[in-house]
């Protein structure tokens, strides 16, 4: 008997038929058959595996715990990508909210002095700015640290002084909570959010502002240091949380009166973009352009260097993490498929014996494998997708707004981030299935048929 290629040993390349002496001579000959005949036996050896892949797949009598492990893998691969799609889409919204609020008020780059205390060539500095054209607003500021006291409380605070017109369009754009930002009466100060909190002030109370120079001759007993009172008009909230605490905002007038300074010079120069992805380009540029004048460009990006390291590695270790369900369910298919050659050991052997080739009921598992992958990553895919469109249109989690400047959990999904998350788990499914696969064509059915 002489069995189609692959099943006797003959390969591809044709079949063997009976000499020209008949059957009963026992002498075989290899007939080549065309190309495009090969081509449909080829076509045709994946559809007869897909069809034996899928009547093994629905049969009710071959279910069992094999069965069992196999559903539990797929439950596995849904759930791990639904909880990968779901958490990197929050990790990305909360991202994306976190930088779109800090960069409303925090300036896309900073220029400070290299020495000493003062920008002084603040006019050739503007006029570089007013050129660039990514440049959408540059403010000239006076920064010191000071003390603020009212009523016996204490407290260490950032002073920062603008011209009021420029601090209304940057850093006090959104951030008015109580009062009006009337810096340009005498002496008006507005405080954070929560250095207000701490010292119990409101619009309308007095504060007493406190330089390093004031302290310095307080603690020497010298009465003549550096120390103003200010009237509170206003309470803000800066786009950092942090600097809630310790933010001090007043107008350049009352800032020079209270910081020694050179007249005409500046502590720092904050710049807005028109766009935040210009970030890196137009420091590069300036570094060049200003290196010699002894300015330092100081991206965001470094500014907060620490709040965007601790998000990164937030989000890479939840990753990770919730990457393990995916890579624990792939070993069920693996378990779930070896299992299934044990079972139907008889069956492979009938089927070898019948002409069906090693590379076909390979190619049997195999299917197995990407039809649990694809209908693990569909319905993963579809639950994450469900998530984020019922989180973007309903917002099913809401957050305190008195406790966090967002109200609800931000979600931001993209194509290229489900097709990413599917891709790898379809084709962990597949790898998984590689060796039942490779395990059921090394059957020989010979000795299948002989033990069975």
């Amino acid at each position: 008997m002489g069995w189609a290629d692959g099943a006797g040993g003959d390969g591809a390349s044709g079949r063997l038929h009976p000499a020209a002496g008949g059957a009963g001579s026992g002498e075989w000959t290899r007939v080549s058959e065309p190309v495009s005949h090969r081509r449909d036996a080829m076509s045709g050896s994946w559809q007869a595996a897909l069809l034996i892949a899928r009547r093994w797949f629905l049969l009710k009598q071959h279910w069992g715990i094999a069965r069992l492990i196999f559903w539990f893998s797929v439950l596995g691969i849904s759930i791990g990508v639904s909880a990968l799609t779901i958490v990197s889409s929050i990790f990305k919204g909360l991202h994306d909210s976190i930088y779109a609020v800090l960069l409303e008020q925090e300036p896309h780059l900073l220029l400070l002095p290299e020495q000493g205390r003062a920008l002084r060539e603040i006019g050739a500095l503007d006029s570089l700015l007013r050129h660039l054209p990514e440049a959408r607003l540059s403010v000239p500021v006076l920064s010191e640290r000071v003390v603020v006291a009212r009523q016996g409380a204490l407290a260490p605070a950032l002073f920062t002084a603008a011209a009021e017109s420029l601090l209304q369009r940057s850093t006090l754009q959104q951030g008015i909570l109580l009062g009006e930002p009337m810096l340009r009466a005498q002496r008006a100060v507005l405080l954070g959010a929560a250095l207000a909190d701490r010292l119990r002030a409101l619009p309308g109370d007095t504060v007493e502002l406190l330089t390093p120079a004031a302290l310095e001759r307080l603690a020497l007993g010298i009465p003549t240091g550096r120390a103003a009172s200010a009237v509170v008009v206003g309470i803000v909230r800066p786009g950092v949380v942090e600097q809630s605490s310790f933010a001090v905002y007043a107008d350049t007038v009352f800032g020079r009166t209270l910081i020694d300074i050179p007249p005409g010079s500046y502590s720092a120069v904050q710049v807005w973009l028109h766009d935040i992805k210009y970030t890196d380009a137009v420091a590069t540029s300036l570094r060049q352009k200003l290196a010699r004048h002894g300015v330092i460009v100081q991206p965001w990006q470094e500014r907060h260097r620490q709040l965007y390291d601790v998000l990164r590695l937030e989000r890479l270790g939840t990753t990770l993490v919730l990457a393990l369900i995916v890579l624990v369910a792939t070993f069920g298919v693996t378990a779930s498929l070896v299992m299934s050659v044990v079972q139907k050991q008889r069956d492979i052997g009938i089927l070898r014996a019948l002409g069906i080739s090693a590379r076909e009921v390979q190619r049997i598992y195999l299917l197995q494998g990407i039809g649990v992958g694809a209908i693990g990553t569909v319905l993963g895919a579809l639950l994450g997708g469900l998530f984020y469109w019922g989180q973007r249109r309903y917002g099913w989690l809401r957050l305190d707004p008195s406790r966090y400047i967002l109200s609800q959990v931000p979600v931001e999904l993209s194509a290229w981030d489900i097709a990413t998350i599917g891709l790898i788990a379809f084709m962990l499914a597949i790898v998984a299935a590689l060796y039942p696969a490779a395990r059921a064509a090394r059957l020989h059915p010979a000795a299948v048929l002989r033990e069975e």
